[in-house]
């Protein structure tokens, strides 16, 4: 297979986990407590990326970096997965796909207030645009009188992914990226240990269906996905690899749709056009 092929094969194989992850978590969250299970979920991810140490040994991180990838565990790690999988309690599987795909509209905000970067206006014009269609997904799931607190969860989980990414930026410059996932992961599955108390019961207690996707989401979207994603940052431009996460949020849709039966209002539906289109105007070059 050709380089280009191999490389678009990746990207699919990443569209598809990241996709599939939010409806591992809308099931697995049913029967397992959102701390459980992120928990649950890194530390098979973290077996996972350990057994790829005799393929590629991970350095050990420069200590003056040690402050900076604590952050990157705790923050794109443990209170991502916390506050998606909270969120994920009350949002579906689709529509939480929809508002995690603001995170490079997140990013491109964070940017400019940490890094000093400058938008471009179609990227201004971008955030509004799905700006409206969060604001139609949320006052449509509470009501006029303000947001569904899931919604609100799942908009700080983008967040929380979107300060990960400023904060990595810096550091790619030093490191591999399967090395910076593979220390942000053992890092964020550290700061989840405080609830790792009740693991053992949720386990006993959980169904096999619960287990089996507790596992898929250690072992392919958590770790998986990232190697993948690696391997195509590593042969096409991010800009242009970024792109292909715009069918994550449509493919989870229709999964959620296929396999949990979830259904999509009228004003949702419209929110998740607003938000996607908004994406697209945000990637538009003029």
């Amino acid at each position: 297979m050709s380089k280009g092929g191999s490389t678009t094969l990746a990207a699919a194989l990443v569209v598809a986990l990241w996709a599939s992850a939010f409806i591992g978590v809308k099931v697995a969250v049913q029967e397992v407590e959102p701390g459980q299970l992120a928990l649950l979920r890194y530390l098979v991810a973290s077996l996972a990326l350990l057994a790829l140490l005799p393929m590629r040994r991970v350095p050990l991180p420069s200590r003056r970096d040690l402050p900076r990838l604590f952050a990157l565990g705790a923050l794109g790690i443990a209170l991502y997965n916390l506050l998606l999988n909270y969120g994920q309690q009350r949002v579906s599987a689709g529509i939480a796909a929809v508002l995690i795909n603001t995170v490079p509209i997140l990013t491109s905000l964070l940017s400019i207030s940490f890094l000093g970067e400058k938008i471009r206006r179609g990227a201004w014009a971008g955030t509004l645009v799905s700006f409206v269609g969060v604001c139609l997904i949320g006052l449509e799931r509470g009501g006029w009188s303000g947001f569904d607190g899931g919604t609100l969860l799942v908009l700080a989980a983008a967040l929380a992914q979107a300060g990960y990414f400023v904060l990595a930026r810096p550091l790619l410059a030093r490191y591999h990226p399967i090395d910076l996932t593979s220390w942000a992961t053992w890092l964020g599955c550290l700061c989840l240990t405080p609830w790792a108390g009740g693991v053992p019961a949720a386990l006993s207690e959980a169904s096999s269906t619960a287990l089996v996707a507790i596992l898929f989401l250690g072992v392919g979207p958590a770790a998986l996905a990232y190697v993948a994603w690696s391997y195509v940052l590593a042969a096409v431009d991010p800009g242009r690899a970024s792109n292909a996460l715009f069918a994550v949020p449509v493919l989870a849709l229709l999964l959620g749709w296929g396999v949990l039966g979830e259904q999509v209002s009228a004003v949702s539906g419209l929110g998740v056009g607003w938000v996607l289109a908004g994406f697209v105007l945000s990637r538009l070059r003029r």
